[in-house]
């Protein structure tokens, strides 16, 4: 691209090559560690005691373990529930703003940045047009520099 633009670099193929792609379905569509049909998540069961096998008989202390077991249980209920609401209310809010990334910002750089090199290269034709008149004002001077030097080469001749 900078030979394009005037100082080397790129050829005109990479310069063409900019108009393929590198967009595939599986890159738009990779899931970024959310649910998906392609990845539905461990399904896993919340468990908090192991399920009993068959019958059997509980000791005092157990029992007691157990009775302590379920007030925690059910004192964390509510603030689980609060905390799963609220991690859905951020995950609402981080599409909220994926999506205006997407669909705004994103597209709107991209259009920027083809203005941007199209304006460079807009400059970059302008410069090669200058360059015939940049090489005819180099050979203007030369001349009157050889005519200058002959001139004074013929004064000098003539002072001996």
């Amino acid at each position: 691209m900078s030979r394009l633009l005037g100082g080397g670099g790129e050829s005109k193929s990479s310069a063409i090559a900019q108009s393929e792609s590198n967009i595939n379905s599986s890159l738009v569509f990779q899931p970024a560690g959310g649910f998906s049909p392609n990845n539905p998540g461990k399904m896993a069961n919340l468990r908090s005691a192991p399920v009993l096998e068959g019958p059997r008989y509980f000791t005092a202390d157990e029992a007691d373990k157990l009775e302590e077991l379920a007030r925690q249980k059910k004192a964390q209920v509510k603030p689980s529930e609060t905390a799963l609401r609220a991690l859905g209310q951020v995950e609402k809010a981080d599409a909220k703003v994926q999506a205006a990334y997407y669909r705004e910002y994103a597209p709107r750089v991209a259009s920027a940045e083809l203005k941007k090199i199209a304006a460079k290269q807009q400059f970059a034709v302008h410069l090669h047009g200058l360059r015939a008149p940049y090489a005819s004002l180099g050979a203007g001077l030369g001349r009157a520099e050889n005519k200058a030097t002959a001139a004074v080469a013929a004064i000098k001749a003539g002072l001996r």
